[in-house]
């Protein structure tokens, strides 16, 4: 760190909102601990980063068209994945390789994100300054606890369940690699790909933050100390924000409803996806609040019985409401669980089947719905949740437990620490 100077901590991420949010929330925390800070993020987001008075450095791309290939092409297959996000960032490479050196520039710690692993690594490394990977689902923490996030949870085993994580960590940075070496192709003056950051066997392997809770994932025994669960990182409702009217009035003139909304993983099946969700609020007889992106964007008639809506803080909504149906991403799923509310999920693709099969383990959803049966499962579902008390309950202690934590907190003085530059 420069001697006498404030630090600065460049935040580096790249995907849709539930990839942003937690770090801006992270961004706001550490500038009120006292650093200087920069978030690197997609510039779509900007309208979202906005109100919190970020310095700020846009992304290319459209993370939008990353979430509905990976949804309309890929589906749970993990090599399927790796190449649609390959086809995406091979794209953009070149010229957000232009921002990140920029907002590297006198870093004193990069903090990184899943999809900015290797490009946030090899800028530490070049500035010979202190990184942290920073994520939002378990990776790059081989332990027999769990199978990796985009792997099935079959019953074979501990080895079966390492030798996932193993895999993934593989198939992503043999990924990157060949993705670079194509970016340094196109600029010869790029350095070589340093070595994978998280191995065991290195001097100082880089430190990983997790954005989850324990109680929701226990921290697993065979973790090394370098892999920290600090709790989640929440971003309430940006400053100034109020709640639209017709949400209010809809929410005082009756029964709590049931929120449906799928992220930015609107894919080819949209219409046919909302028509059965519509059929089973419908045949269970309860209400809805339908997140379309916008009001104007459904393409289907709704009854008086569900209303559609835009974009509503989940920190603010999920507590009024009575359940979440939802695509299982680690932002929504955190949400929900925060808010004591049952999860009804519906895993399109990439980690989000991990998730799905987390919240019926612990007892507060039931189990994942299937796109091919949705209306089936998910009129059962909602009746199991309406006739199953403990599954509310249970969701509600787990509410209670991430409510007395500090995740984001607890994230920043872990990075304040590894820069010396004291406690929050």
């Amino acid at each position: 760190m420069r001697t006498g100077s404030t630090p600065l901590v460049t935040l580096l991420t790249y995907g849709t909102r539930g990839d942003v949010e937690p770090f801006v929330a992270l961004a706001v925390r550490l500038r009120r601990a006292g650093a200087r800070v920069r978030l690197v993020a997609p510039e779509t987001f900007r309208g979202l980063i906005g109100p919190y008075n970020l310095e700020f450095s846009g992304l290319p791309g459209d993370p939008q068209a990353l979430a509905r290939g990976m949804v309309d092409r890929a589906g749970s297959n993990v090599l399927r994945m790796v190449g649609v996000m390959a086809r995406h960032i091979q794209q953009i490479a070149v010229d957000a390789m232009h921002v990140i050196d920029e907002a590297c520039q006198e870093a004193d710690c990069i903090v990184h994100s899943f999809l900015m692993t290797a490009s946030g690594h090899m800028a530490a490394v070049a500035r010979g300054v202190p990184e942290v990977s920073a994520q939002l689902f378990p990776v790059f923490s081989p332990t027999g606890a769990f199978a990796g996030p985009t792997f099935p949870g079959l019953p074979l085993g501990p080895a079966y369940r390492r030798g996932t994580h193993r895999l993934n960590a593989m198939i992503y940075w043999q990924g990157s690699r060949l993705l670079y070496a194509w970016v340094r192709r196109q600029r010869r003056d790029l350095p070589a790909l340093p070595a994978y950051p998280f191995s065991r066997r290195a001097p100082s392997p880089v430190p990983i933050l997790y954005g989850f809770s324990s109680a929701v994932i226990p921290r697993p025994s065979d973790w090394g100390p370098g892999s920290l669960i600090t709790g989640y990182w929440f971003l309430g409702p940006p400053p100034g924000w109020t709640p639209p009217a017709d949400v209010l009035r809809f929410l005082e003139n009756g029964d709590p409803p049931v929120y449906v909304g799928f992220g930015s993983m609107i894919g080819r099946n949209w219409e046919a996806l909302l028509r059965q969700t519509v059929a089973a609020l419908d045949e269970v007889g309860l209400r809805g609040l339908m997140a379309t992106g916008s009001p104007l964007a459904v393409g289907v008639d709704l009854p008086a019985s569900i209303l559609p809506i835009g974009d509503i803080p989940h920190t603010w909504l999920f507590p009024r409401v009575a359940a979440v149906v939802h695509h299982g991403g680690a932002g929504t799923t955190a949400a929900a669980l925060r808010a004591g509310k049952p999860s009804l999920i519906l895993p399109l693709t990439a980690d989000q089947s991990f998730w799905a099969r987390r919240v019926q383990c612990l007892g507060a959803g039931p189990p994942p719905l299937r796109r091919r049966k949705l209306q089936h499962d998910l009129s059962t579902g909602l009746r199991l949740v309406r006739a199953d008390r403990s599954m509310a309950q249970r969701a509600g202690q787990i509410g209670s437990e991430i409510s007395r934590e500090d995740g984001t907190g607890k994230a920043v003085e872990e990075i304040l620490r590894l820069l010396g530059a004291g406690h929050i």
